[in-house]
């Protein structure tokens, strides 16, 4: 019996929220909790009003030698349309805005049900 090579996984929204970014507004480093996936829909942005940053899970990879050259962090520019999922124990931030342009961002958590 061959079995498929897609599964279908029952998940809900678990919480979901629209953020208004004016000038000065930031969001600190965060996770998300127990969510197995998270993401954001870039709905307003000018590109240039603060990125999304991802802080590496591995601290202690720039004492390796060989994996020296990984970031600690990555930067992702928002785009107006742009969907970013991440798992939810992912460590990340928004900078700064530093423009007079508000940006604006849908974001979700979702969790696949266990049982």
């Amino acid at each position: 019996v061959s079995q498929s090579r897609y599964c279908n996984y029952d998940f809900r929204i678990d919480s979901s929220w629209l953020t208004l970014n004016h000038r000065n507004h930031y969001s600190h480093a965060h996770h998300h909790g127990d969510s197995d996936i998270s993401g954001v829909y870039y709905v307003k942005t000018n590109g240039e009003d603060g990125e999304l940053v991802f802080e590496n899970p591995n601290r202690l990879v720039s004492t390796s030698y060989l994996l020296n050259t990984w970031q600690e962090s990555m930067h992702h520019k928002p785009e107006v349309g742009k969907l970013i999922l991440f798992p939810g124990w992912m460590v990340h931030r928004v900078e700064k805005n530093l423009t007079d342009n508000e940006r604006i961002s849908f974001s979700f958590n979702i969790i696949f049900n266990r049982g």
